[in-house]
């Protein structure tokens, strides 16, 4: 399993990093410390991942489209009018 962190969130990398270790322990875990600009930045950071996390990045439909394994989506913000919902229904991605 792979779990991915696509931008930062205002939480010590650390500590996302113990909680990825006690909640999988042998999930490889990525965290990135800036935000991507693009589709293709964000496409070719979660493209392996199976859980994302991410604050309030706007994800579009081809973003999620890129994303071929994912299958949780954690939402560190308030709302997820940012996130495809439909699209993610249609896939059955946890939101």
């Amino acid at each position: 399993m792979k779990i991915t962190v696509i931008e930062p969130l205002g939480v010590e990398k650390s500590l996302l990093e113990t909680l990825a270790r006690k909640t999988a322990p042998d999930a490889e875990f990525i965290c990135y410390d800036s935000r991507a600009e693009d589709t293709a930045a964000l496409i070719e950071r979660g493209k392996d991942a199976d859980i994302i996390i991410l604050a309030n990045q706007p994800v579009t439909e081809a973003t999620l489209a890129g994303w071929q394994k994912v299958k949780f989506l954690a939402v560190a913000f308030t709302g997820v009018d940012h996130i495809p919902l439909a699209a993610c229904r249609e896939r059955k991605i946890t939101v």
